[in-house]
């Protein structure tokens, strides 16, 4: 099995962009870090296809 390791960094959101963040992460009931890392993931899959292909119902699942 392979371990598997967070990342953690910092990120600096204009005031504007972090209160909206906010409120996403509100409306729906999570953290707003949780959310942050979300989007970034999801951004990340996008650039790269190739690397994270799409991820299969099963998977989605876990």
């Amino acid at each position: 099995m392979t371990e598997q390791m967070s990342d953690r960094f910092t990120v600096t959101l204009p005031d504007g962009v972090g209160a909206d963040l906010q409120r996403w992460a509100d409306s729906e009931g999570r953290a707003k870090a949780n959310l942050a890392s979300f989007l970034l993931e999801l951004a990340v899959r996008q650039r790269y296809p190739e690397k994270y292909p799409p991820k299969t119902f099963e998977e989605r699942d876990r």
